[in-house]
């Protein structure tokens, strides 16, 4: 994809792994989801918490989310990579 790409550091606390709270993570790709659908874009993102990406690809039952280690936590920059491309 990556006709449009962005790096997220969303407002989200961290929890005791250095990852973004799982549960609001989860929101927000609820979330992501909902304003791409209603925009009509496609969207796909890359992100290093495996749990997470996996819950929400079961959720919309289609891989949205990527795992990539380098997408934190530390030593690496914590962040949602984000590619969004219209229909």
């Amino acid at each position: 994809m990556g006709a449009y790409s962005i790096d997220v550091q969303p407002w989200i606390e961290r929890d005791a792994r250095g990852f973004y709270n799982p549960e609001k993570t989860k929101q927000l790709f609820a979330a992501i989801n909902a304003a791409a659908t209603a925009a009509h874009v496609k969207w796909k993102a890359l992100y290093g918490d495996f749990e997470v990406g996996k819950a929400v690809n079961q959720r919309f039952r289609t891989r949205k989310v990527g795992f990539q280690w380098e997408h934190g936590p530390a030593p690496f920059v914590l962040h949602i990579h984000l590619d969004v491309v219209p229909n």
